[in-house]
């Protein structure tokens, strides 16, 4: 099969990190590219070891040496690990059918079921754990699942609920937290940003001791997030 720069096969959850960054920093990626992935993504599905058994499974690495998120945090393992790396690979498949006309969705309808049974009928802004309901509002917000603005107000609704008064939101990863509100254009959104924003500003001085790639990816962060005010 063809090879992409975006594809990294020994891990889940560093394949999609570089499909974020490329999407974050603009580098959109070439058709073939986009499609290697994305069969790739449908494969790793297939395999029923994911969340529900439905969801993108993470890979043997990911299960052995942990995984970050695009933002640097951790994710914990088992349950957590498996649901927030399924969504971040849904969105995925979904932001690289727009790079890939005429892309089959039978692969993201079946990625999404299990999420989607469960907010038709028990939605009210959360998900889980704080990094399991992040994952599912930027899945939302590229267009996932459905009554997307209805259930993205939810979603903010539920995160000023876990303001810490500190501008964080207690147990949500505050960076993963941060991109996702950069992508949603909501009153409820910007007042989140409006909340953070003294925070973010003291951050941006600190990131020359962060390692790399994150001190690039989490100033960046902040900046976009400072720009929405």
């Amino acid at each position: 099969m063809m090879r992409s720069p975006l594809l990294v096969e020994s891990s889940l959850a560093q394949t999609v990190a570089a499909v974020e960054d490329a999407v974050f920093f603009g580098r959109p990626p070439t058709r073939r590219d986009a499609r290697r992935v994305m069969e790739w993504l449908a494969d790793r599905h297939a395999t029923a070891k994911g969340y529900r058994r439905t969801m993108c499974a993470p890979t043997e690495e990911d299960r052995q040496e942990g995984a970050r998120l695009f933002t640097g945090e951790r994710l914990g393992p088992g349950a957590q690990m498996l649901h927030v790396l399924g969504e971040e690979a849904y969105r995925s498949y979904l932001l690289l059918a727009k790079w890939n006309e005429g892309a089959d969705m039978a692969p993201a309808e079946r990625m999404s079921e299990p999420i989607a049974n469960y907010i038709d009928h028990e939605y009210e802004g959360r998900y889980c754990c704080g990094p399991c309901s992040v994952s599912v509002w930027r899945a939302l917000s590229a267009g996932g699942y459905s009554r997307t603005e209805e259930r993205l107000r939810l979603g903010m609704h539920f995160l000023h609920t876990k303001r810490d008064g500190k501008g964080r939101w207690g147990n949500l990863p505050f960076y993963y937290t941060l991109l996702t509100l950069t992508e949603i254009d909501l009153p409820e959104a910007r007042k989140e940003v409006d909340y953070a924003a003294k925070t973010c500003e003291q951050l941006l001085q600190r990131h020359a001791t962060i390692v790399e790639p994150f001190a690039t990816r989490r100033s960046a962060i902040l900046e976009r997030t400072l720009s929405t005010l």
